[in-house]
Formats: structure tokens, C-alpha cells, sequence
């Protein structure tokens, strides 16, 4: 009798280490499906990240040379208003010459 007890007993053990070890590898399988998941998803966001970054560091430098273009814009104008602004008011003109007897430099103002 004690052998018959014995013999169920490890059929019950048996059966219920199977049915841990099934369960265990179920769970195993389901970590590594999820960890392959999260391991290609790290990877899509980093390739997204450098794609970002670059977009970022162009719309740096067409910032940078929209702002030397303005500056000099800005410059062209004021000279050019500057310019408009001499012609219109016809300033004093200086002419050089050369004084025949003692050949310095004297300025007449037309």
C-alpha cells in the first residue's frame, strides 16, 4: 500500500512540476517577446531622436544665416538711405588744389 501511495504521490508532484514548468515557460517567452519589443522601440525613438536633432541643427544655421542676411540688410538700407540723404541736401563739397607759388595744399568750398 505505502508503495502505491508513493507511486500516486510522485504522479501528483509530477504532473504539477509540469505544469510549473509549462506556466514558467509561458512567462518566459511572453519577457522575451516584450523585451524584444521594448529593445525595438528604444531603437525606432534613438533613430527618431537623431533625425530630430539634425532637422534642429539645420533650422540652426538657416536661422543664423537669415539673421546675417537681415543684418546686412539692414545695413545696405541705412547706407543706402544715408547716400539718398547726402544728394539730396547737395553738402559742401571741398576741392583740392595746388597753389602754384608755394605748392601747398589749400581747399576751396564751392
Amino acid at each position: 500500500m505505502r508503495d502505491a501511495q508513493t507511486v500516486i504521490q510522485k504522479q501528483k508532484t509530477g504532473e504539477g512540476s509540469k505544469m510549473s514548468v509549462r506556466q514558467l515557460r509561458n512567462q518566459l517567452e511572453d519577457a522575451e517577446f516584450s523585451s524584444a519589443a521594448a529593445v525595438k522601440a528604444k531603437k525606432t525613438m534613438e533613430l527618431e531622436l537623431a533625425d530630430l536633432q539634425q532637422q534642429l541643427d539645420e533650422l540652426f544655421k538657416a536661422k543664423q544665416e537669415v539673421k546675417c542676411s537681415s543684418t546686412l540688410l539692414y545695413q545696405s538700407s541705412i547706407i543706402w538711405k544715408l547716400g539718398g540723404l547726402f544728394e539730396s541736401q547737395n553738402p559742401l563739397k571741398c576741392i583740392c588744389k595746388i597753389s602754384p607759388h608755394n605748392k601747398d595744399m589749400t581747399a576751396k568750398v564751392k
